[in-house]
Formats: structure tokens, sequence, C-alpha cells
């Protein structure tokens, strides 16, 4: 079954973001099949490091042997199979920081019905602060939106083309659940997240952590931030994080997400915005439904100064753009 990468769209307003933290630990590249005739390979590159050219060896995927990782891997199957077309709620809160996430503002809460249905998403019903906008879709709401966060992310993390680099770290307890928690890198070449900001796009690697139930493979936490920005890129950091539970649709459990939260910084300000997502209602849809597809994109309009008051939000000029709110 196709799929295609998540897709989370924003304006500075109340968008998603925190300034990056030190570079991580050294992830290393699962060791191609022997040959003859070996490729040169690069020296291990720390996480948030900037890549450089030659830093892209092509080599073939090589699935990885953990057993933990293995069972990730035929649950993420699974899921994708058996997951039926069903309908939730889901509330957006936008909120605001003047200095780099140590104080936010609520600005305001986008509600809107979600139809979920063959891997595609359509959002119907938009409401801001209660109040019906007439949207058919989120991208023309003005202000920070997300989209895709039911199974794309996760899904990505598995597939032989992401070439996903994974470490262990050790056990943990997510609430009652015991779990397996992995450190992964994506490299830039082989990332599916796009960063959109005053015009200018950017694809990044990225890494972060998952929580992993041993016994299902199920992941119940995935955490991940963008491992390197451009200086000429308007975005200074970009981040974000999405829990899952089970959900009962129909008299079947699923697995499926309970709280989603991306963030991001400008670039040069103190200025960062948040997306809170809150997943309600979860129920079986049946009927036939004219749907589209989303994928996984960060947008954003011009940055505001840190001292700019609030802004009106307007109506984006085009598709997959955002104006600032």
């Amino acid at each position: 079954m196709r799929r295609v990468p998540l897709y989370l769209l924003a304006a500075v307003a109340a968008a998603t973001g925190f300034a990056q933290g030190p570079a991580g630990p050294i992830v290393k590249r699962p060791r191609p099949a022997a040959s003859s005739r070996p490729s040169p390979q690069p020296p291990p590159r720390r996480i948030g490091e900037r890549p450089v050219e030659n830093d892209r060896p092509e080599v073939a995927y090589v699935p990885p042997t953990d057993p933990v990782l293995l069972l990730a891997i035929e649950a993420n199957e699974e899921f994708d199979q058996k997951l039926p077309n069903f309908l939730c709620r889901q509330f957006m809160t936008r909120s605001r920081s003047r200095n780099l996430g140590k104080k936010w503002k609520d600005e305001d809460v986008v509600e809107a019905e979600v139809l979920i249905a063959d891997d595609k998403e359509q959002y119907r019903d938009i409401k801001i602060d209660g109040r019906l906008t007439g949207a058919k879709d989120l991208s023309q709401i003005g202000g920070a939106w997300s989209t895709g966060e039911y199974s794309t992310v996760v899904w990505n993390l598995f597939i032989p083309p992401s070439h996903t680099e994974f470490a262990l770290e050790g056990p943990d307890t997510l609430g009652e659940r015991k779990t397996t928690v992995y450190r992964y890198e994506i490299k830039q070449e082989n990332s599916r997240w796009t960063l959109n900001m005053n015009g200018k796009q950017y694809t990044p690697g990225h890494h972060g952590k998952i929580w992993i139930e041993p016994e299902t493979g199920r992941v119940i936490r995935m955490e991940m931030e963008a491992s390197y920005l451009p200086a000429d890129f308007p975005m200074s950091s970009a981040a974000g994080a999405i829990e899952y539970d089970d959900v009962e649709i129909d008299t079947q459990s699923y697995l499926l997400p309970a709280m989603a939260e991306n963030t991001v910084c400008v670039r040069d300000t103190a200025v960062c915005a948040r997306i809170n997502i809150d997943f309600r209602d979860y129920r079986k849809f049946t009927a036939d439904s004219s749907i589209f597809t989303t994928e996984s994109d960060i947008d954003f309009g011009q940055p505001l100064p840190a001292d700019a008051p609030p802004q009106e939000p307007t109506t984006p000029e085009a598709p997959g753009t955002a104006a600032p709110k």
C-alpha cells in the first residue's frame, strides 16, 4: 500500500519549534554486504553536524537485526493493512512564544472533523474558537496547521527507502507500558519531511527517539527534530512528538494518535510557535468519500519581530503556504 510523508504546515503566529539542543550520540549506518571492492565510507558524523556532499555513499539497504525492531517492522506492515476507514475530532491549540519557548501564550483552538480512508485525509467542519470558518481545507484558515499524524511519520521509519539508522538506548516506562527506547536518524537524502518558510523550502534529515512495546513491536511514542537547517533558511529549529494509545473502533482495538506537539523557532529572533494536537471521538466510517493526500511539510509566512503585535489571520496566497498570524 502506497503511503506518503506527513505534512505539517504552519504560520509563525502559532506553529511549532524550540532551540536545537547539543549534538547527540554518534549513529552508525548498518554495515553493507561484503563485496570484493568495498566503497569508501566517510567517518561517523554526529547528529546535528552539517552534512557534506561526499557524505552520501551509495549503499544497499540493510534491515536491522535487533528482534524488537524486526517485530516493529512487522507490526508496522500489519497496521497498514488492518486500519479501517475512520473519523475523529482533532483539536489544535496554537501558541506563540517571544522568548525562545520559555513562556507560551495560547492564541486560538482549531477544531476539525477528520476522515482517514485509504491512507488519505480529509478535513471538514473546520472551526476556530468554536466558530465555523467555511474553509474547505486547513490551508485556508491562516496561521498554523498540521496534518498527517495518524501513521505516516512512524510508517516512514521502517520502510527501506528511509535507510533509518537505529541505536538501542534502553528500557523505559510510559504510563503503565513497558517499552524499549531507540535513537534513530534518517539522513537528509532519504528524508520526506519538508519545511517551508517565506517561499523557501528545505527537506532536512531528522533524528530522535522511539518507544516500542517489546512484546508487540508497536511504537507508543516518537520524538523527532531536524538535524540541520542551513544558515540561509529562515527557520532555526523544527521538532515534534506524537503519542499513541489504544482506541476502539467498531469493537476492534487499534493503536492511534492520542496527542501530538509540533514546534519551530524563527532564525535570528526569539519568536517560536507551537501546535498541541488532541485527538478525540474515534469512530468507523463506512460511506464513500472524495479525499485528498497529505505529505510532510512545515510552512511559515513572514517571521514576526519580537515586539510585533498580534495580527489578524489572512488567507494564504497559494495552496501549501500560510500567511503570518
